[in-house]
């Protein structure tokens, strides 16, 4: 199997991973969507009719079957169904070859809003 992404799944997506998840997703495709997507995988309904989702901890990734190839529209994480929305507003017509170096790497804006929030964190518990 072929996996292609989404453009902004290569550009907003990965690089918001956390590098642990970031990790474990790459892992789930490898060893299980490239192998067995339909083993996997749980069928779409409504909007996204066609598409699959599977689970990896409280992350997302849909896809679809085109074939000999995995289109993978989204990664993200089920918050409210967000994932879900997101999917619906990407043009899933548009994919990329899966690129050489998949480990995210943040930005330095990414980071930075990591490093907020974990403070933030602290302060609570401290309080």
């Amino acid at each position: 199997m072929i996996i292609k992404y989404h453009p902004k799944v290569l550009d907003e997506d990965i690089p918001s991973l956390d590098k642990a998840i970031a990790i474990r997703i790459k892992n789930a495709i490898e060893k299980r969507l490239m192998t067995e997507p339909l083993k996997y995988g749980d069928y779409l309904h409504g909007s996204l009719k066609g598409y699959r989702k599977y689970r990896v901890d409280d992350h997302r990734i849909v896809y679809r079957i085109a074939g000999n190839e995995i289109h993978i529209l989204v990664i993200g994480k089920r918050k409210d169904d967000e994932v879900y929305g997101i999917a619906n507003r990407r043009n899933h017509n548009q994919v990329m070859e899966k690129p050489t170096s998949w480990y995210p790497r943040a930005t330095s804006k990414a980071k930075s809003a990591r490093k907020n929030t974990l403070k933030q964190l602290r302060r609570s518990k401290l309080r």
